[in-house]
């Protein structure tokens, strides 16, 4: 069982094949395999033989234990593709470098037996920073954290981790020893540490034997989590350039608002709104529109309903507008989305679509331009096309919550509508009394009974009613 798991380890990390030599000789298309990113496929040339015979190599020293000079050269050849501008590439050397870390942390505390540690590892470059929090309790290695600072001016290591020790630990559990990257003065810390836990704390700047190995490696997955996180930021800005040149736009395209609309047959529908910035979400701009008067299923109608929601008063307020809108959804829901902006005076924001292709396959989504009257297919390489399909993705997934939760909700409450004995006013008691009705759902037929009113009997009712 243990070469099994070594086995199926080396090909998520490496895409070594595993088939037999009678299949990779007949073999005329990619298996599985391949389709789940997990071999290259050197049985139909999909790799050149110079780059298999490369990842043997990698594969074989890894098992060596010759990990350090395999993570630089994979490091170096992630920083060269983003350097090309092969952001795909270099996004994809990037996932494969965090999946044998995850596999060496898991390695490096395999000996440790019912110990409760935090690794503090700072990494800096300039004004990017990162604490990698490595976190092991009872022995086991439970995951590397990654804690990135911004600040408005260059601080040294210590300074950071300092003010790392200071906020994270002031609410969160304190272990009894916590190894760290930097010297500090320990004296003050310990004393603070201490008196915070409840218990004695050891600080540990310069560990020996395995804790040096925990702090190495912590350190080492520190610097891959910025290195990762540069290339990421790199992506995300020429994802924007690419979308930015595929049409031609000659203003900055920064601010992208998507909606998408999401029920049960015509039941709860919501509307989600998300916002990017540079190519990232603004998760404090997202909103979602509870839909109301509507034709249950009209998908126009609750997507220009939520437009006016959003827009009707942009003029008065001062709002920030988009420099794109995207709205999840075909040719009727843009010419609906075009109508509202053009009522609202806000027709020069830039509009598209993004709808399901040929036979709904993933991948095959076309642009609709209200402008064009042929959809734009898009090249399912595009990095613009990439930034476009996460973005409604996202929207979409946003919605879908909302609309489980108001389905949720409405189901419940009129689950409680149709129980014998409650009225208008014992509902009105037990929502005051517990919040509403997902705390009411959450709450036990003991503190259903407390409410005054009820009685054992009728939150025996009522519970099960609403379960």
């Amino acid at each position: 069982q243990a070469a099994s798991e070594t086995v199926q380890e080396l090909q998520k990390m490496f895409r070594l094949r595993t088939c037999e030599e009678s299949v990779f000789r007949n073999r005329s298309r990619a298996c599985l395999l391949h389709q789940m990113n997990r071999c290259t496929a050197p049985c139909v040339g999909l790799i050149s033989p110079q780059d298999y015979a490369l990842d043997v190599d990698r594969a074989r020293r890894f098992l060596k234990g010759d990990e350090s000079h395999l993570l630089d050269d994979l490091r170096q050849q992630m920083e060269q593709a983003s350097e090309e501008l092969r952001f795909e590439e270099a996004a994809d050397i990037r996932d494969r470098i965090a999946l044998i870390q995850k596999t060496l942390s898991k390695q490096a505390v395999i000996s440790v037996r019912d110990t409760d540690v935090d690794v503090l590892a700072v990494y800096q470059e300039g004004m990017d920073i990162v604490v990698n929090q490595v976190r092991i309790r009872h022995g086991r290695h439970l995951g590397d954290y990654s804690h990135f600072l911004a600040l408005n001016e260059e601080v040294s290591s210590a300074e950071v981790l300092e003010a790392f020790l200071s906020q994270h630990y002031i609410s969160g559990a304190i272990p009894k020893k916590i190894i760290i990257s930097e010297v500090i003065q320990e004296e003050e810390w310990v004393a603070w540490l201490s008196e915070l836990a409840g218990h004695a704390v050891r600080l540990m700047a310069s560990p020996q034997g395995e804790e040096k190995t925990w702090l190495l490696s912590a350190y080492n997955n520190a610097k891959i989590t910025l290195e990762q996180r540069k290339v990421q930021r790199a992506a995300e800005g020429r994802r924007l350039e690419a979308l930015q040149e595929f049409f031609g736009w000659e203003f900055s395209v920064q601010r992208i608002e998507c909606f998408d609309i999401s029920h049960t047959q015509g039941e709860a529908p919501v509307g989600s709104c998300v916002v990017f910035n540079g190519g990232k979400p603004v998760l404090s701009d997202y909103r979602r529109y509870n839909i109301e008067g509507v034709t249950p299923g009209d998908d126009i109608r609750s997507l220009q309903q939520v437009l006016y929601r959003r827009y009707g008063k942009s003029s008065e307020n001062g709002a920030v507008l988009p420099d794109l809108i995207l709205i999840d959804g075909g040719r009727g829901q843009v010419n609906g989305a075009l109508q509202v902006l053009r009522e609202l005076s806000l027709s020069h924001v830039v509009l598209l679509g993004i709808a399901k292709g040929e036979g709904r396959k993933p991948g095959l989504d076309v642009i609709i331009d209200p402008k064009q009257l042929v959809p734009h297919s898009m090249p399912i390489t595009h990095l613009g096309f990439h930034l476009l399909q996460a973005i409604r993705d996202e929207a979409h997934r946003f919605a879908l919550l909302g609309h489980r939760k108001r389905r949720q909700n409405a189901r419940v409450h009129s689950a409680l509508e149709k129980i014998p004995g409650i009225g208008s006013s014992r509902r009105k008691k037990l929502l005051m009394h517990f919040g509403g009705m997902r705390a009411l759902q959450e709450a036990s037929e003991q503190d259903i009974a407390s409410v005054p009113g009820i009685g054992v009997v009728l939150a025996n009712i009522i519970y099960q009613q609403i379960h």
